[in-house]
């Protein structure tokens, strides 16, 4: 089996950092995953995550670290992307991660029915459980998506599996670098002619979000506005 990495953003995490990252460990070992790679990306936490994902990374041998200066979520999951040692790569977050899903998805990426494998929020059988601002953030983000990006509706934001080969370039062309950035690598993949599967997933919310959902919508509206121009009127 190639080499899997999952890369994990991580921002101000130091309460449950350690402890998601070992149940991580263990349902990987008792699922009987043997090539993988844990890659944290640090960026610009502000508490004790940096030094916790050092030791981790110094503790466990499949556990790799890199550290932004600035927070910022997209930069984060972009710089993985293009540092971890993965033919195959997933995207987890620290407070939602899903080893079924990992099953699941690299079944559908062997047997060659897909390129890239979505853990959709949406779905008639995902169970979210997250709080009603969220959700319905989610749901009216997926539609906007959809009647302005011709995206079919699919849920851009959360659990993701893809070969690396194939992403790679696409990964390299992304103009955004703050929370839109997943979206537009998957808005690209979709205009590139890549299969795309959406599975059900459980998403729970662990913890609050550490970063304010309204605080970052200026910057995302600037984004969309720029993801717009370059990718439906330029296209670049």
């Amino acid at each position: 089996m190639k080499l899997l990495s999952i890369v994990i953003p991580i921002y101000n995490e130091e309460e449950i950092l350690e402890t998601e990252v070992k149940s991580i460990i263990n349902e990987m070992n008792n699922r009987k995953f043997e090539k993988y790679e844990i890659f944290l990306v640090e960026n610009g936490s502000t508490d004790n995550t940096k030094n916790i994902a050092k030791e981790l990374s110094e503790d466990f041998q499949n556990i790799k670290m890199i550290s932004l200066k600035t927070s910022n979520y997209g930069r984060a999951i972009k710089d993985g992307i293009l540092r971890c040692n993965g033919d195959n790569v997933a995207i987890f977050n620290i407070d939602f991660w899903d080893v079924d899903f990992l099953i699941t998805s690299i079944n559908y990426l062997l047997s060659g029915e897909s390129d890239i494998v979505l853990g959709s929020k949406v779905m008639s059988e995902s169970e979210d459980t997250r709080s009603l601002l969220r959700r319905f953030i989610t749901k009216n983000f997926n539609l906007f998506l959809k009647l302005f990006f011709d995206s079919g509706g699919v849920d851009t934001h959360g659990l993701k599996l893809f070969r690396k080969n194939i992403i790679i370039n696409i990964v390299k062309k992304c103009i955004t670098d703050r929370e839109l950035f997943d979206t537009e690598f998957i808005l690209r993949s979709q205009m590139g002619g890549l299969r795309i599967k959406e599975i059900p997933v459980i998403c729970e919310e662990k913890r609050k979000s550490t970063t304010g959902v309204l605080a970052r919508v200026p910057s995302t509206i600037i984004d969309i506005v720029r993801l717009f121009y370059n990718i439906k009127i330029k296209y670049e």
